[in-house]
């Protein structure tokens, strides 16, 4: 039933079996999943492939700042043909007003370190 999510995160610290915990999860259990926002998301080319392969039903992929896969081959090929509305790995947050910093980047902006959110 549930047709859209969001399960943005930045600076998750892990394995790479764990990195792809939550994709794997969503491809093996929402296969009617519609709209599926990533950003900053740990994953590897493995949890995009069980989500590509699985949710034949996505029209909307946000791979904002998941900068672990690799879309130059066939994975990126299959991302541009199944899914309709893509967002990439290095195309720009400056649409998305929720953007979450960690506790680093907070205090370096506070304290005068320029910071750069891309």
């Amino acid at each position: 039933m549930l047709k859209k999510i969001k399960v943005n995160q930045r600076g998750y610290i892990g394995s790479l079996t764990r990195y792809n915990e939550i994709a794997i999860a969503i491809g093996q259990n929402l296969l009617g999943i519609r709209h599926l926002e990533l950003i900053g998301n740990k994953m590897t080319n493995l949890g995009l492939r069980v989500i590509l392969d699985n949710c034949h039903h996505l029209e909307t992929l946000d791979l904002r700042e998941c900068f672990r896969i690799d879309l130059k081959g066939d994975l990126g090929k299959q991302c541009s043909k199944q899914i309709k509305y893509l967002k990439l790995p290095n195309d720009s947050l400056e649409d998305y007003p929720y953007i979450y910093v960690t506790k680093s980047e907070y205090f370096d902006y506070y304290y005068g370190i320029p910071m750069t959110l891309t």
